[in-house]
């Protein structure tokens, strides 16, 4: 079965928590690991505030800038990692609960026949979709529209490869720029239900909602036009995803009917 291993990105400061992440992981009988949260400060990639405010609506909080390097960091590090690394990630936040019930080791298997690299197990919002089949319990599902919240997700090398990769800058929160399908190249594909959950806690990263009362009438104009720009090779794309769809399906069936992967 292909390797696999998870990790939890979590701040140093944190000591509450990692106390409870190490309280609730300590069983697992494959290796986990913290990766140490990035801050604003450690940035080093791009970031102006107007252009974030065109393509995503509002300007970035330091927060949520601090939460995209740390998922950027992990996947690069992970991506350019020696031979021996794991071959799939499990990347979780430390707000994130398992579910006990499901064998998440399957999911390196699954995901090595069924040729996925990115592979939610947890969203904010269910958004448009197409699904592909069952497997056990759950159904696997790809978005056609991003669904938001990077909470929990599986990432081989070659996914972790490619999203570290098309990244040159920061234009948008991370969950929004990891499922840009039509500029990375890689689907979105989630179990649901959800084999994890967020728990009910405060979160640490502080939105920059609120940030878009000074927006003047031409910067609401370009955005709305990039927004409306954006969605043509957003659907087209998905549409040269609809024969992978089908022969999905059909791996899917195969796996229902002969029990392996």
């Amino acid at each position: 079965m292909p390797s696999l291993e998870l990790v939890v990105i979590s701040l140093t400061s944190s000591n509450d928590r990692r106390a409870m992440v190490s309280a609730r992981l300590s069983q697992l009988p494959w290796p986990w690991r913290f990766f140490d949260a990035r801050t604003a400060a450690d940035n080093t990639l791009p970031y102006e505030p107007e252009r974030a405010a065109i393509r995503r609506g509002y300007r970035l909080a330091s927060a949520e800038i601090g939460c995209f390097v740390s998922h950027f960091e992990c996947l690069r590090e992970y991506a350019y990692s020696p031979a021996s690394a794991p071959e799939f990630m499990i990347v979780l936040e430390d707000d994130v609960v398992l579910d006990d019930d499901y064998d998440f080791e399957v999911l390196a298997a699954l995901m090595s026949a069924l040729d996925i690299h990115y592979l939610k197990l947890f969203s904010r919002f269910m958004t448009r979709v197409r699904f592909l089949g069952r497997l056990g319990q759950r159904g696997l599902y790809r978005f056609v529209v991003p669904p938001y919240g990077n909470q929990a997700y599986v990432v081989s090398k070659i996914g972790a490869r490619r999203l570290a990769d098309s990244i040159r800058r920061i234009d948008r929160p991370i969950d929004d720029e990891m499922d840009r399908y039509w500029v990375n190249g890689l689907p979105t594909y989630a179990l649901f239900p959800y084999p994890a959950r967020e728990l009910n806690m405060q979160s640490t990263i502080i939105k920059g909602f609120t940030d878009v009362s000074g927006g003047s009438l031409v910067q609401k104009l370009r955005s709305a036009a990039f927004n409306w720009a954006d969605k043509i090779p957003r659907e087209y794309a998905n549409l040269r995803f609809t024969s992978r769809d089908l022969a999905l399906g059909k791996k899917i069936s195969h796996i229902q009917t002969h029990g392996n992967v």
